[in-house]
């Protein structure tokens, strides 16, 4: 999926938003400004400059130079920060789902205490 916008400045015809493509397992999104809000796919962005210090926030990678000593990012860098913060994100939606599953299990055992406490109350 790309997105463009059109322009009418003779040899450029197109100046492309956004363009999707894989790097190693991940599909990414190369855009100038990255998302207010982390989208469900990696961004590779830059624009913010040095005013988002950090490399990577959530699934959005900052590829400003600022942030990269003015050099140029390897592909194989940037695969390393995505499938880190790839297994990451596995290991947060793990321990959400844990947590779920723990709080729906002590919500059926205190259930179980109050049918078996209102047996036990009803044979006396």
């Amino acid at each position: 999926m790309i997105a463009s916008k059109p322009y009418d400045e003779g040899w450029l015809q197109y100046c492309l938003e956004s363009a999707f493509l894989k790097i190693g397992q991940h599909t990414v999104e190369l855009i100038h400004i990255p998302s207010n809000e982390a989208p469900s796919h990696f961004q590779l962005h830059g624009h913010v400059h040095e005013k988002r210090p950090s490399k990577i926030i959530s699934n959005q990678l900052n590829l400003c130079v600022e942030v990269w000593d003015y050099m140029p990012v390897a592909e194989k860098t940037i695969l390393s920060l995505l499938d880190k913060a790839s297994k990451q994100q596995l290991l947060a939606e793990a321990e959400s789902e844990l947590q779920n599953t723990e709080e729906k299990h002590a919500t059926e055992v205190a259930r179980l205490h109050e049918v078996i406490d209102n047996g036990l109350e009803q044979r006396t």
